[in-house]
């Protein structure tokens, strides 16, 4: 089992209905939720100061939100928090669907697409992928 999980969505709704189906599946331990992309800039920030705080292992990231959209916040990530921060996996989670061209550009940290809402078969997919199966492994 993962131990934190990180939910980056504007949607209260998509935010409660993903946490229940993560808490559900037993997938992991802790669901955090600081809020839209330009709320979750802190976040990490503060992680990176404290360095006793837990890292999220996975973050499933909305593409549509305000003010700071998902794409604009993975270019935020990869250049200043994934160096810092280089075991966490992005899960881009959104009602959008990027392109073959997009997809192209994506960084290594983003290991999955899925169109929202969360299914429990997701999270079985996810279970097995390379960088999270080693959580799973009694599973497995």
């Amino acid at each position: 089992m993962i131990k934190n999980v990180l939910i980056i969505d504007d949607d209260e709704t998509s935010i409660f209905v993903t946490k229940r189906r993560i808490l559900k599946s037993d997938f992991a331990a802790n669901v955090l939720t600081p809020g839209y992309g330009v709320s979750a800039i802190p976040y990490f920030e503060e992680l990176i100061a404290s360095g006793d705080q837990e890292v999220p292992e996975l973050v499933f990231l909305d593409l549509n939100m305000p003010f700071l959209n998902g794409w604009k916040f993975l270019d935020v990530f990869v250049q200043h928090f994934l160096p810092l921060l280089p075991t966490i996996h992005i899960c881009v989670l959104s009602s959008l669907n990027p392109s073959e061209e997009v997809k192209a550009t994506i960084p290594p940290c983003v290991i999955a697409f899925i169109n929202k809402p969360l299914a429990a078969q997701d999270l079985e997919n996810l279970k097995k992928h390379e960088c999270l199966s080693p959580y799973f492994s009694e599973v497995v």
